[in-house]
């Protein structure tokens, strides 16, 4: 044998070498898109390509697209049932939601997006949301809104709730921006505000200010507030006068709301991550070791915030969830007891199967912080037997439901509405991964991704808009208020 051949051997069983590797990396499920990302780490463009290539090179796609074959589909609808192959259906053991979420956070932040109208736009606003109603509608609903409508000095007022005038179609997130103005504005609220004299009142106080002149600032709180950006429509542009927490387990999430919304940047972020490496943690995460330290101090002087309301935090694994498997205590939200006015919760992940341990823990920590009389504001499409579940649950804890609101009709609207601009995302978002050009595994595994992402929105077509279509899913808004004789503990 020559020694070119040789050579050409070598590196033949070197590149099979290589490829079994590959394979076997895959197969062994440590890169796993669907279960394995850690949502306390914000991956790069690169590290988000070599997990959709393991997850291509791994049995999951072919195991989804065959679904009928390899179990039943557990979720009727009429007389047929929903596959993963036409509708995208994806059971809750298939995926675990910190690297669902941490595969798409990363995503969103390295997809350059277009709408169909031509609008350069980042995917913020990762929500399905509804198409609200008019401001003539809501005004002859009562309450507050009618109280304005009927007031000419109140015009500018009036004007600030109508949400289809401020965000019009050219708008490729006002979906998004219509649920979390109409979550914040609900009739409760304005009362709320109006009558303890806090953030918004009656419409006419619209500025930020300390609150030694007329109202104080809204005390706000919202659980699982992704990149941030329903928090910065309300701190900026809904609710000026309000202090704003807005916090969420994934770090690629908070970094973008730092960066985009509270508005210290990216260097900011390199800075504090930087920290968090050096810091001796003695039990706790790192970013929470951090807090109250002169080192987080001197980098929030080192890096003034840009909208003065808004504070973006990690909470390490969530609220209600321990930081990792040997901490003794669940998070908790870092405020004082009874010192806020609305906890928000909108689209976030929990209670879509039950009112299990975990919605039961984070509603007894919004329960702690709530001050007597404060507000859940709570938003989501999820199981209507689970709204049932969570109307029986929380008054045990001493809330008593003051709005109820069913958006299901607007929210399949929107959908609908929604649809050539997400029909433009998706393919805009998976264009740069090469594994998809790939021969045959490539367009099978863009075609299961395009599933994903497709249902993971709620797209025509897919499971879980015909949840909401067949009333199997309703969006609600409620506002539970706490009543001033509940109990902080119990």
């Amino acid at each position: 044998m020559s020694k070119g051949a040789g050579c050409l051997r070598w590196i033949g069983s070197g590149l099979l070498l290589a490829i079994a590797v590959v394979i076997g990396m895959a197969r062994s499920g440590k890169f796993d898109i669907l279960n394995a990302m850690d949502s306390n780490h914000e991956h790069s463009a690169n590290e988000l390509a070599f997990y959709t290539t393991m997850f291509c090179l791994s049995p999951m796609p072919s195991f989804l697209m065959n679904d009928r074959a390899v179990r039943p589909a557990v979720i009727p609808l009429g007389n047929e049932s929903l596959s993963f192959e036409e509708n995208g259906n994806i059971e809750d053991d298939d995926y675990a939601q910190s690297s669902i979420y941490s595969a798409l956070y990363a995503l969103y932040k390295t997809s350059e997006l277009t709408s169909e109208f031509g609008v350069k736009y980042q995917f913020t606003f990762n929500t399905w949301a509804f198409l609200a109603k008019t401001v003539e509608e809501k005004a002859r609903l009562g309450g507050v809104l009618g109280d304005l409508s009927k007031r000419g000095d109140q015009a500018d007022a009036l004007a600030h709730y109508d949400f289809q005038a401020r965000f019009p179609e050219r708008d490729p997130e006002r979906f998004g921006k219509h649920a979390y103005a109409s979550l914040a504005t609900q009739k409760a609220a304005l009362e709320y505000m109006r009558q303890n004299n806090v953030g918004l009142g009656d419409g006419t106080y619209l500025d930020r200010n300390t609150g030694k002149e007329g109202p104080a600032p809204v005390e706000i709180v919202e659980i699982g507030c992704g990149t941030g950006a329903g928090a910065n429509l309300i701190s900026r542009h809904i609710v000026k006068n309000s202090n704003y927490l807005a916090l969420d387990m994934q770090k690629a999430a908070i970094n973008t709301c730092q960066a985009r919304h509270e508005g210290r940047g990216y260097e900011y972020i390199t800075e504090l991550t930087a920290e968090e490496k050096e810091v001796d943690a003695q039990g706790l995460h790192p970013s929470e070791a951090l807090i109250g330290t002169p080192v987080l101090e001197n980098l929030h002087r080192k890096f003034p915030d840009d909208n003065p309301s808004l504070r973006c935090q990690l909470v390490p694994n969530g609220v209600g969830h321990k930081w990792n498997a040997t901490a003794t205590e669940l998070n908790g939200v870092p405020r004082e007891t009874s010192t806020v006015d609305f906890v928000i919760i909108s689209e976030t992940h929990i209670a879509d199967m039950t009112i299990g341990d975990l919605e039961k823990n984070i509603f007894k920590e919004i329960r702690r912080v709530l001050k007597p009389g404060g507000l859940f504001l709570w938003g989501n499409a999820i199981p209507t037997r689970v709204w049932k579940e969570a109307e029986e649950y929380l008054p045990q804890l001493g809330f008593e439901l003051v709005d109820n609101t069913n958006h299901t009709r607007d929210a399949v609207l929107a959908r609908d509405l929604d649809k050539a601009r997400i029909d433009l995302a998706i393919p805009q978002m998976l264009e740069p991964y090469s594994v998809f050009k790939a021969p045959w595994f490539g367009p099978r595994c863009h075609y299961v991704c395009e599933r994903l992402i497709a249902n993971f929105y709620r797209h025509p077509g897919t499971a879980l808009y015909l949840h909401m279509v067949t009333g199997f899913d309703s969006y609600m808004q409620q506002a539970w208020r706490l009543r001033k004789d509940a109990a902080t503990t119990q």
